[in-house]
């Protein structure tokens, strides 16, 4: 029997996936509950909101070509009643029916900013979208080829997404204390800022439809390991026979590099086991819901045959933004570590690949080589954190050698706290948090860290110029090089970087984490004397497609991490304007930079005159994460063509 609930005049028909998170809900707390029944609308609208935006800005169904933006003045009497912003989108459909949003801005890279309620409109009549699930069925309507099993497959990652918003936004607002406390106090209070400010974000992906997608997952384990409600997660440990490993560390033994970093752990395999041991075993830290749910079902034989030892040791940890990620809370000094969960995630089943786990080390080597020994990168405000050790299971002869390999692995990357003074008060913050505000108080945090930097200057306006130069310039300053000299394109997009802030609010580092997603051209790396064959046989970072590579800089670097915050702050300010001085000083840093570089490599003044055209060319690929969910392509990227705000002709 199908769940209806009624809220502010709204019938909303729960679907199977909501139904299950409100009997859970229910179980738990009637208090919660009411915050659940409040939010299951919102967080339908705020998926809605990603999946008609990216309509719009992806051209899907030639949605972008056949819409238009029309002043709310001009609308209908009735129509303006619903909308309550200055403009209104219209998606003109080929049945006749228009989607209907209300514009809250628009912004370079062809990207409108809308929120909900969202219509439907026809000849006759105008009636709400009640969820996602509707949008992606006028789409199927639009264009049939999209109907297939990843169309179904997208319906589901749809429900489950919005299921999980709202989940996660009526959780925050029952157990949010301070209602008028800002993000930015909220971090400055906690214990570990950090920590808080990966639990924070918790929306996701801010331009994806499945940006809470947990799919694979009980509601009750959603709850027990995702960041947001803030759990404690025991961290465990296994020993995987020697034979049945390829582990890899950036400067000693793996095993040794492991023991140094965990020195009760050392303390309890010396007690227990005798140290002796590793010299036929190496460590693995795995995640518990993965050790639950698949080592002790896939591995089975070995576990049995002994050749996987589990370990009566766990650590306490906490769930990053990216799930699969755990850290623990300062104090405690101990890795990051990135682990395979096989959950569906976002865009994918968030497993650990081999070559993650291989070539990060390797990466960290070559990185810190170049920041070492190259003038260009001899600068205080930039760095990565290492990525030091890296292991996964390896029985290349079995059945299904490489789903074994990628769903027991441990990449561990260095405790940030190691690169942040304390004694000066510095604030750590993964830098997706800079875009987003806590759920009662409006402020993001990227304006409260301008409000506090601006207290030093007469003019508000200078002072965001300012302090946005000084953040743009770190970014470009590792970003930039790396890619331009070393072919190395990092995917340094918000959620892979991490900003230490001043007391005075200005930006005192930025550190990019995660080398999985990068790029490499090949040639480029080679020709600067680094050994490509030291890199995992099936690496799919390497390439000799240059316009891949400079896809990956351009929108991990541009399009997503400077343009997220741009447009925070073009929304959150009523400068004229500013938008576009904002995008001159990228482009100006760019420049600059450009001129550095090409003074390090005379040899290659046509290649970078290629690259400067094509940085500021008028037009420039966008990635259409949505029309790539639809063609089940996760690992080939579709693009449209969009203007580019770096362009000459702005």
């Amino acid at each position: 029997m199908k769940k209806i609930i009624e809220h502010e005049e709204l019938v909303i028909e729960l679907t199977p996936t909501e139904s299950l998170a409100y009997d859970y809900v229910a179980q738990q707390s009637s208090e919660w509950l009411k915050y659940y029944e409040a939010t299951i609308m919102t967080g339908r609208d705020k998926i809605t909101q990603r999946l008609i935006a990216s309509m719009y800005r992806e051209n899907l169904v030639e949605s972008y070509d056949h819409s238009e933006m029309i002043l709310s003045h001009h609308l209908s009497p009735h129509l303006r009643e619903l909308i309550n912003s200055e403009y209104a989108l219209f998606i003109h459909l080929s049945s006749q029916q228009s989607l209907l949003a209300q514009v809250t801005g628009t912004y370079a890279y062809d990207r409108v900013d809308i929120r909900g309620p969202f219509y439907l409109k026809d000849k006759k009549q105008v009636h709400r979208v009640m969820s996602p699930l509707e949008v992606l069925d006028l789409i199927l309507k639009e264009d049939s080829s999209y109907r297939t099993e990843a169309s179904e497959q997208f319906k589901d990652d749809l429900e489950n997404s919005m299921t999980h918003m709202g989940l996660s936004l009526s959780y925050r607002l029952w157990t949010k204390k301070d209602r008028n406390q800002s993000l930015y106090d909220h971090l400055i209070e906690a214990q570990d800022p950090y920590l808080a400010s990966e639990q924070a974000v918790i929306e996701g992906h801010p331009l994806h439809p499945g940006a809470k997608l947990r799919k694979g997952m009980s509601v009750a384990d959603t709850i027990r390991y995702s960041s947001e409600f803030k759990q404690t997660i025991p961290l465990h440990f296994v020993l995987v026979k020697r034979s049945l490993s390829r582990p890899r560390a950036s400067s000693e033994d793996y095993n040794s590099a492991l023991l140094a970093a965990f020195p009760d752990l050392k303390t309890y395999i010396e007690e227990k086991l005798g140290l002796h041991i590793l010299s036929d075993f190496v460590i693995f830290a795995v995640h518990p819901w993965q050790y639950q749910e698949i080592v002790l079902r896939d591995y089975q034989s070995d576990i049995e045959d002994g050749n996987i030892v589990s370990l009566s040791y766990s650590l306490p940890y906490y769930a990053g933004l990216s799930f699969r990620t755990l850290m623990p809370k300062y104090p405690d000094m101990y890795p990051h570590v990135k682990l395979p969960t096989s959950v569906h995630i976002t865009g994918e089943i968030r497993t650990l690949s081999e070559q993650t786990t291989y070539n990060g080390p390797l990466m960290t080597q070559i990185i810190g080589r170049i920041i070492e020994e190259d003038p260009l990168f001899h600068q205080p405000n930039i760095g990565i954190l290492d990525e030091f050790a890296g292991v996964h299971y390896y029985s290349p002869d079995v059945n299904d050698a490489v789903t074994l390999s990628e769903q027991l692995g441990t990449l561990f990357r260095n405790n940030l706290y190691e690169k942040v003074d304390l004694s000066k008060e510095e604030l750590p913050v993964i830098c997706s948090s800079l875009a987003i505000s806590d759920v009662y108080e409006s402020t993001p945090l990227i304006m409260s860290l301008i409000e506090q930097y601006s207290k030093s200057f007469h003019s508000k306006h200078d002072a965001i110029r300012q302090w946005f130069k000084i953040y743009a310039q770190a970014l470009l300053n590792i970003t930039l090089p790396l890619y331009l000299k070393y072919g190395i394109a990092l995917e340094a997009h918000l959620q892979n970087t991490v900003g230490i802030f001043n007391r005075d609010g200005s930006l005192a580092r930025m550190l990019v984490r995660d080398f999985e997603g990068l790029r490499i051209d090949q040639q480029q790396l080679a020709k600067l004397g680094f050994d490509i064959t030291d890199f995992h046989e099936k690496s799919l970072i390497l390439t000799d497609k240059d316009q891949t590579v400079f896809n990956k800089v351009f929108y991990s670097t541009l399009q997503n991490h400077l343009g997220e915050l741009v447009t925070t702050i073009v929304a959150h300010t009523d400068y004229d304007n500013l938008e576009q001085e904002l995008w001159t000083v990228i482009r100006e840093l760019i420049k600059e930079g450009l001129e550095k570089i090409a003074e390090t490599l005379p040899e290659e003044t046509e290649c970078l005159q290629s690259i400067r055209e094509r940085l500021f060319a008028p037009l420039i690929d966008y990635k259409c994460v949505t029309t790539m969910r639809l063609e089940d392509e996760a690992d080939i990227y579709t693009y449209r063509q969009v203007h580019n705000p770096l362009s000459r002709d702005k």
